[in-house]
């Protein structure tokens, strides 16, 4: 599970309004561990802000896995991430079968 902290809500809302590789590996990094271990939820990220000591989990039930690893799929060929298109094609194709 991927770990932000943030000072502000704005920049929660900069990191999560564009797909970027940050995001995207550590979606594809949460399923992965997930199916790894046999869970029925992904845990994706962890997100604290400063001067809270409340954290948020956002995970992804088993029924969205397929569809979020496409997503990332597209965003690897976009950004011409060869070797993580094919991991993440694999990573899918053993989703679906689950």
């Amino acid at each position: 599970m991927k770990k932000f902290q943030f000072n502000s809500t704005e920049q929660f809302e900069d990191l999560f309004s564009t797909r970027n590789l940050e995001v995207t590996d550590a979606i594809v990094e949460g399923i992965e561990n997930a199916m790894v271990h046999r869970k029925r939820t992904a845990k994706i990220f962890s997100v604290t802000f400063a001067n809270y000591e409340v954290a948020y989990e956002i995970s992804l039930p088993k029924v969205e896995w397929v569809g979020s690893l496409d997503s990332c799929l597209d965003f690897y060929h976009e950004n011409n991430e060869t070797d993580k298109a094919i991991d993440t094609w694999k990573l899918r194709e053993t989703a679906k079968v689950l």
